[in-house]
């Protein structure tokens, strides 16, 4: 059973709160801010209840969560908050807002690691994926997507492989060194790899050319067989 409408937002807050949509007021992905009008990612501002992170401190414990959907601004909590626009699902942002990591003096340290990997994460991470890809062409659908990376599998790739590494490195340094009582990781690219790559998976559908097919329809389980293989420093019994 899910939340309906099941949208990552609404469900995920439910999760880490515990309580309805009705009670928690997180109802979309998006909303029109209130200071300019403009449409930006649905904020932790909106919640009206306590997330799990909240409760932890509550407790005298500590947390460390990292890329859940609406925790930005990062809250005042306990521990660490790496908030969904540090690198964000919905929208590709030439640099994250700030508040977009709490506590602030930890900003740097995320901002330099989101610079890491963006580095690391190109055409060759890419191409083990897309084995077909010429360099020349990865340039050009790189220049050509960057306001909407998701608009184009070759460039969702590379986005979903950044996304993946950028919370996976920041998690792994955190949890390793500082061991908080609670840790909450999100992986958003096992929710997008479907929406981008579905359409290709076997059987073919006619929609889909053989030559499209052929060249996308291995990603997700190249992706899955990579997210399983991540080494996370969580410890033994970490999520009895």
């Amino acid at each position: 059973e899910t939340i309906h409408p099941p949208l990552s937002p609404i469900v995920w807050t439910s999760m880490m709160t515990g309580v309805s949509p009705v009670e928690h007021r997180i109802l979309d992905f998006t909303r029109f801010s209130p200071a300019g009008g403009q449409k930006e990612p649905i904020t932790s501002d909106e919640r009206r209840a306590p997330a799990i992170w909240n409760m932890t401190g509550y407790a005298g414990r500590s947390s460390a969560t990292f890329g859940l959907w609406a925790t930005y601004p990062a809250e005042r909590v306990s521990g660490l908050v790496v908030s969904d626009r540090l690198m964000g699902f919905l929208f590709a942002e030439e640099r994250p807002p700030a508040g977009s990591v709490f506590p602030a003096d930890r900003e740097g340290w995320a901002r330099a690691t989101l610079a890491a990997v963006e580095q690391a994460e190109g055409y060759a991470a890419v191409r083990e994926y897309l084995p077909w890809l010429s360099e020349t062409e990865f340039a050009r659908i790189e220049s050509e997507q960057k306001s909407d990376p998701y608009a184009h599998p070759v460039a969702a790739v590379r986005r979903i492989l950044s996304e993946t590494e950028l919370y996976r490195r920041l998690a792994s340094d955190w949890i390793e060194k500082q061991r908080p009582d609670l840790a909450v990781v999100y992986f958003q690219g096992t929710d997008s790899v479907g929406h981008v790559f579905a359409p290709f998976a076997p059987p073919r559908q006619t929609t889909v050319s053989e030559q499209d097919y052929e060249r996308y329809h291995a990603v997700p389980e190249r992706y899955f067989r990579h997210g399983d293989a991540l080494d996370m420093p969580f410890g033994e019994g970490a999520f009895d």
